[in-house]
């Protein structure tokens, strides 16, 4: 059997980040995965992140032109569903990423940091001494059942909590599972004025809808659009429309402006 400082459990945005940070610190780090390498972060496609936290904590901006950054905003917009509150915005830019590719990069900085990383591995739960202290973990491949010795056990596969509901009822971290009741999910709507000097004439307002794991989760989600016409002017009209989302990559028909 193995032994490691540390032990990971999952290998997603907080495993692949962690295991690279721990192990550029030099300690050994293992990381399990249940899911094939080819087919993790693949609930939903696109992500953001602000730049500034990108750069406080050392993740790689991927260049214009690299097919994992889908966008960069430098102004960003935000109102509440129904228009009512609107909020004062700033200049913050905010990178849109393809999540897969881009875990996949972080996961392969994590090895070149020296973290060792096994997908198809499932954790099952955790070794204790007669003390019953962890010091370890069990995890589950097509070869059979594993063991890996390990000072620290960190969960890191979000809400499944893979290693946390394993815990004993005397533990002081709770052991409760998450349900949908307990899960908010937000559905983010990225628009870019493509063309910054328009012409007159009929110009479309679409949406696409990349995917979100709430669908396959709680059903169809829905958006809700919020249409100002001759903003700030006193002929200002506001509509309110609402999309249902019900098909991952779907193109919606908006509306039309006519200029």
């Amino acid at each position: 059997m193995k032994k490691y400082d540390i032990v990971i459990a999952g290998a997603s945005t907080t495993g692949a980040w962690f295991a690279k940070k721990m192990a550029e610190l030099g300690h050994s780090v293992l990381v399990i995965e249940k899911q094939e390498a080819e087919n993790v972060s693949r609930e939903y496609d696109v992500f953001h992140m602000g730049k500034a936290d990108m750069e406080k904590f050392d993740l790689v901006i991927p260049p214009e032109g690299d097919p994992i950054r889908e966008f960069c905003f430098g102004h960003s917009t935000m109102i509440s569903p129904y228009g009512n509150y609107p909020k004062a915005c700033a200049e913050a830019p905010v990178i849109g990423l393809h999540k897969h590719d881009y875990i996949m990069a972080m996961a392969e900085r994590a090895r070149d940091a020296g973290a060792e990383i096994i997908y198809g591995a499932s954790f099952t739960d955790f070794i204790y001494d007669n003390n019953k202290r962890i010091i370890g973990a069990k995890y589950k491949t097509n070869d059979g059942e594993n063991e890996a010795y390990a000072r620290i056990v960190a969960d890191c596969s979000g809400i499944p909590a893979v290693a946390r509901t394993k815990l004993p009822d005397t533990s002081v971290v709770g052991n409760f599972k998450l349900t949908n009741k307990d899960i908010l999910y937000v559905v983010l709507y990225y628009a870019e004025y493509l063309k910054k000097d328009l012409e007159r004439g009929v110009y479309k307002i679409c949406s696409n809808y990349f995917a979100s794991h709430q669908t396959s989760l709680t059903g169809a989600a829905t958006i809700t659009v919020c249409v100002y016409t001759d903003w700030g002017t006193k002929d200002e009209k506001f509509e309110l429309i609402t999309f249902r989302l019900d098909k991952p990559k779907k193109k919606l028909l908006i509306g039309e402006v006519k200029l």
